[in-house]
């Protein structure tokens, strides 16, 4: 059950339940409608805005790992071109992807930090 549903089962059970009244000369209950619906509203509102930016979050993330893996896999051809075994180009940077990594900076004179 979403948020919406259970908002809108919280207001409409007791309206439902509730035995008939005789109404009543006065603005009771035109204050109290307005105000509840504009409370309502505004849990609705804000329970949307935080499913929007929950779903913005997730798509941000999506794309950095796409990017990071695909970098990834461009590293592991390169030191497979040139001779450091790096395994196959999957995108991730396992163990043998820092061991390639490590005899390349050796090679080159870096530390070996892999």
């Amino acid at each position: 059950m979403n948020m919406k549903q259970f908002l809108f089962t919280l207001l409409i059970v007791p309206l439902v339940t509730l035995q008939p009244t005789v109404a009543v000369a006065g603005s009771d209950g035109i204050v109290g409608g307005i105000v509840g619906g504009a409370v309502s509203g505004h849990i609705i509102k804000k329970d949307m805005q935080k499913q929007q930016k929950k779903q913005q979050k997730k798509q941000q993330v999506q794309t950095v790992y796409v990017a990071d893996r695909t970098e990834n896999k461009s590293i592991q051809n390169a030191l497979n071109y040139f001779g450091f075994p790096a395994g196959s180009a999957d995108g991730v940077l396992g163990p043998s992807s820092r061991n390639a990594i490590s005899q390349y900076q050796v090679y080159m004179g870096f530390p070996a930090t892999g």
